[in-house]
């Protein structure tokens, strides 16, 4: 049940930081502000590793990240 309170936690980090980006982006510099976006919620995603298990990374999961991190970083950038 630990699971609601993180997925709580993080839709409100998240979201907040949308709303955020949204007001702000006449004001600040846009490389900025994409920055502190993501790292508005570092500090509840890093807290929760001191709770969380730490699970088997599979074969498949640096293949993934291979593909997905270009494609966010692209999306960043647009």
């Amino acid at each position: 049940m630990i699971w609601v309170i993180y997925s709580l936690l993080s839709a409100f980090a998240f979201s907040t930081a949308d709303a955020f980006t949204k007001k702000a982006p006449n004001e600040i510099d846009q490389h900025v502000l994409m920055l502190s976006r993501f790292l508005y919620g570092a500090p509840i995603a890093l807290s929760i590793f001191f709770f969380a298990q730490i699970p088997k990374i599979e074969a498949g999961f640096w293949a993934t990240m291979g593909v997905i991190i270009p494609l966010e970083i692209l999306a960043w950038i647009l």
